[in-house]
């Protein structure tokens, strides 16, 4: 492999074996924040309130840098989110039963 590439063996082992770059260890310390807090909200929070908490605990990041991460991290819960859509529109529609998915009245 490292002849395809045309590196040396060492380093490649060298690159293998490096620490995580003070980047990297920033953003996964983000993204362990937004995770604690969209926890504590007990919901889906939008990327700019979470941005706002972000800055106001310290960290310097712009709403793009906390966009995309919780884009990634918000996805199962849309997918619930989305699946309970139907009933709670029912409860506030006063309807008794809401529809089931995928039946039209049959």
């Amino acid at each position: 492999m490292c002849e395809v590439l045309e590196v040396s063996k060492a380093g490649y082992y060298r690159w293998l074996n490096r620490e995580p770059s003070v980047r990297h260890q920033y953003n996964q310390g983000l993204l362990a924040f937004l995770r604690e807090v969209a926890q504590q909200q007990r919901g889906v929070p939008g990327y700019r309130k979470l941005w706002k908490e972000a800055v106001a605990t310290g960290y310097l990041c712009s709403k793009n840098r906390v966009q995309q991460p919780a884009a990634e991290l918000w996805l199962p819960f849309l997918y619930g989110a989305q699946a309970r859509l139907p009933q709670a529109i029912a409860r506030h529609a006063g309807v008794a039963k809401p529809a089931q998915p995928g039946v039209y009245g049959h």
